[in-house]
């Protein structure tokens, strides 16, 4: 009887002890669903203080993260109770799969206009249509290549249904620190002070001082009717950068976009087979000038940059002169203002 006793005195005392703690748990934690919920784990810790709650009100109730250092790849996925993707995270380090990550995104079709928006100066990232925060932090533990030029990880981040804003960014800048951390980049981490809006049009004259200063400035016609306006999606450290010219009723007239590193090169190659004037004259072989497509190249922190212009549709008003001197300004704008060198122009139309 008395180890009957005994037995039931222990089993007694542990569920006492069991539902102590869950008393507890409860007091300290609030009702005991939450105790069900899985904590924020991942990438969640790798966001500042409320971060996430400032752009969504669902709480995260799965995590999946994965990360290869052999690789330097790392992924992490928040997802809320109804499995829908709150933030999510890629960084890749090989410069393939970078130069493949970035072309796949940032690649114009010939028939639609891809939206691109440099962070703010000071970051080295872009958005692009879809919500897609692209950052290449610094990263000099990384191996170099052997052609010598720069090479940065690529770290992306889309936040809940894509939202382009404030919140997403400072999200994006401390994963892309996270990330840099985990990559033993040894790099000062990437500092955001605020202020990210997306380009809006502006009277083409308020574009002086920016990086589209030559839309301003520049040689251009005058509009068939109204004024020019100028949407500034640039900045002097973002791999990439647009600048784009309409008419004050929302023509689009022309486009110059930059990019920096060797990555653009397939980009700038695609968009030629598409937009030079004949097949023949489809094949990649130095700086062109056509009829409603034309690019320069220059050489910027150790790696190649290149510039194109592109015509909307054919405009009488844009001659080959006037494209000629819309693209050497634009790219001796870029060369000046980020210390490149080696510009190659394509020769100007013949009686110039």
């Amino acid at each position: 009887m008395g180890g009957r006793h005994g037995v039931a005195r222990r089993r007694l005392l542990l569920a006492a002890g069991i539902g102590l703690a869950l008393l507890l748990a409860a007091a300290a934690f609030g009702p005991l669903s939450d105790l069900t919920r899985p904590a924020a784990g991942g990438c969640a810790r790798d966001l500042p203080p409320g971060a996430l709650d400032a752009v969504t009100d669902a709480a995260v109730y799965r995590v999946e993260e994965t990360f290869d250092p052999r690789l330097g790849e790392y992924t992490c996925v928040l997802y809320d109770r109804d499995d829908r993707r709150l933030l999510s995270v890629a960084a890749l380090s090989e410069r393939d799969a970078v130069r493949s990550a970035l072309v796949a995104d940032l690649a114009e079709r010939v028939d639609e206009e891809t939206s691109l928006q440099a962070l703010p100066d000071g970051l080295p990232g872009m958005v692009t249509h879809y919500g897609w925060f692209h950052l290449l932090p610094p990263c000099p533990g990384l191996e170099r290549p052997e052609d010598g030029f720069d090479h940065r990880p690529l770290v992306t981040v889309r936040g809940p249904s894509g939202d382009i804003g404030e919140g997403t960014l400072v999200m994006a800048v401390a994963l892309a620190n996270a990330v840099a951390e985990r990559l033993e980049c040894d790099a000062p981490p990437l500092r955001y002070g605020g202020g990210f809006r997306t380009a809006e049009p502006i009277p083409a004259d308020e574009a002086v001082g920016t990086p589209c200063a030559v839309l301003a400035t520049g040689p251009l016609p005058e509009p068939r009717r109204g004024g020019w306006t100028v949407s500034a999606a640039a900045s002097d450290t973002a791999p990439a950068g647009r600048c784009t010219l309409r008419t004050t009723d929302g023509q689009t007239a022309l486009v110059l976009t930059s990019w920096f590193g060797e990555w653009g090169l397939p980009i700038i190659d695609a968009q030629h087979r598409w937009y030079a004037d004949s097949p023949r004259q489809g094949q990649l072989r130095g700086p062109y000038l056509g009829s409603n497509w034309a690019w320069a190249a220059a050489i910027c922190d150790g790696a190649p940059a290149h510039f194109g212009l592109r015509l909307s549709r054919p405009w009488r008003e844009f001659d080959a002169g006037v494209l000629h001197a819309v693209l050497g300004g634009f790219a001796a704008e870029q060369v000046e203002r980020r210390d490149c060198h080696d510009l190659r122009m394509p020769e100007p139309p013949a009686g110039d």
